[in-house]
C-alpha cells in the first residue's frame, strides 16, 4: 500500500459509456486461408511485426504464422522439429528478427519470424510470461508457478540473471497462466503491466521499472487477492462467483494503441473499458465496431500495434453476427467481406485502427 501513494486512482464502475466507433479510425479485414493446418478453436494472443502475424491459443496449444494475406506461412505445434507442449507466451525479439515462445514454463524455443526452428534454451526459473523493460532487460512472470520466489515478478539480463523482483505473492497457492499481461506502448518505449487479481496497473519505461501507475478502483468488486481465501475457492465457489457475476473475476485483453489502454471485464458489468493515459479518463463501451457482439469467453482483444487493436474471430460467427444487423457496417473493408461471392470459412482477422486524439 505505501508503493501506491501518490498514485492515480481511477473510477472504473462510473466511467463515460461511449460508443466504440467513436474511437475509431479505420478498419482492415484478413480472412485467414482455410485449411486444417490454420485452422484454430480460439485465439489468445496476436502479434504483428513486418507484414506477419503471429496468432497464439492456449486451447490449441499451437502458433500459427500468418502473412499480410492471411496465408499460412507455418504451425508450430507438437510435432516435428522445434515442437511445443505447453506454450503460454509469445514474443518478438526485434534485435535479432525472431519469434519466441514460452514452452513448459521452463523453455523459451527461437524461430525465424516464418517460424522455422533456431534453437531451445532452458530457463534458470519458472515463467509464463515475458515482455522486454528496455534494450538490456526482460521481465518475466511466472504465474505462481515458481514456488521457489517470493515475487510474481522479475527483471532479468538479457542471460537471464535476475537482477530484480517485484509485486510480493500474498496468496502462495495461486497459479495460472493469464490471458493477457504486458500492454507495449512501442513508440514510447514503455510497458504497461495489469497482473491478475491485482487493482494496480504498472509502468516500465527508461525511467521505471515496474512502477505503479493507476489504481483500479472497481469498488471491491473486482476479485483480488485480498478477498481470495488463502487456500482459494473450491470448484463450486468459483463456479457461483462466474455463473452469478457477483464480482469481475477476470480483466482480459489488456493493450495499448493510440494513447490508450484497453481492457474487457468477466463477470459482474461484462464490458470493455479504454483508459485515455494523457487525460486519465475511464470510458466504458459493450461492443466494438459497427455495435457487434464480439465478445469471446477466454477473450475478445487480442493483440496490438502502436496504432490498432487486433481481433480475430471464426468467419461463421463474423457473418452471421452481421446477417442479424442487416450487414450493416461504417467499414469497406467489412462490406467487402460481407458482399464476397464465395463462401468464406475459418477466422477472419481484424485490425481496428484507433483514433489519435492528440494528432492535428
Amino acid at each position: 500500500m505505501q508503493e501506491k501513494k501518490g498514485v492515480t486512482s481511477l473510477n472504473m464502475n462510473d466511467a463515460s459509456e461511449i460508443n466504440f466507433d467513436m474511437l475509431v479510425e479505420d478498419v482492415n479485414c484478413t480472412i485467414i486461408e482455410n485449411s486444417p493446418d490454420a485452422n484454430m478453436i480460439d485465439c489468445w494472443k496476436i502479434i504483428k511485426y513486418k507484414d506477419l502475424f503471429f496468432l497464439y491459443s492456449l486451447s490449441d496449444f499451437v502458433v500459427c504464422v500468418i502473412d499480410k494475406d492471411g496465408n499460412l506461412i507455418k504451425r508450430i505445434d507438437g510435432k516435428g522439429k522445434g515442437a511445443i507442449e505447453t506454450p503460454s507466451d509469445i514474443f518478438i525479439d526485434k534485435s535479432k528478427d525472431q519469434l519466441w515462445i514460452i514452452d513448459s514454463r521452463h523453455f523459451i524455443n527461437k524461430y525465424t519470424l516464418k517460424g522455422d526452428f533456431v534453437t531451445r534454451e532452458e530457463l534458470p526459473f519458472n515463467a509464463v510470461k515475458i515482455t522486454q523493460a528496455n534494450n538490456n532487460s526482460f521481465i518475466f512472470y511466472d504465474g505462481g508457478f515458481d514456488r521457489g520466489s517470493d515475487f510474481f515478478v522479475r527483471q532479468t539480463s538479457t542471460n537471464y540473471e535476475t537482477k530484480k523482483t517485484f509485486v510480493e505473492k500474498d496468496n502462495k497457492r495461486y497459479m495460472g497462466m493469464p490471458v493477457s499481461l504486458f500492454a507495449n506502448d512501442y513508440s514510447h518505449n514503455a510497458v504497461y503491466s495489469l497482473l491478475p487479481h491485482i487493482d494496480t496497473i504498472y509502468i516500465s519505461n527508461k525511467n521505471n521499472i515496474f512502477t505503479p501507475c493507476f489504481q483500479l478502483n472497481f469498488n471491491k468488486s473486482l476479485l483480488t487477492f485480498d478477498v481470495i481465501p488463502k487456500k482459494g475457492f473450491s470448484d463450486k465457489e468459483m463456479d457461483e462467483i462466474i455463473e452469478t457475476k457477483k464480482m469481475v473475476y477476470s480483466l482480459t485483453g489488456f493493450y495499448h494503441a493510440s494513447g490508450m489502454l484497453f481492457m474487457q471485464l468477466h463477470g459482474k458489468n461484462d464490458s470493455f473499458r479504454a483508459i485515455d493515459i494523457n487525460t486519465e479518463s475511464v470510458y466504458k463501451f459493450n461492443t466494438l465496431i459497427d455495435g457487434i457482439d464480439m465478445r469471446h469467453r477466454v477473450t475478445t482483444i487480442q493483440g496490438s500495434t502502436d496504432t490498432s487493436l487486433l481481433v480475430s474471430m471464426s468467419a461463421k460467427e463474423f457473418i452471421e453476427k452481421y446477417m442479424k444487423k442487416n450487414n450493416h457496417t461504417h467499414y469497406k473493408s467489412v462490406e467487402k467481406i460481407l458482399k464476397a461471392p464465395e463462401k468464406i470459412e475459418n477466422r477472419i482477422l481484424i485490425e481496428i485502427k484507433i483514433k489519435n486524439p492528440y494528432e492535428k
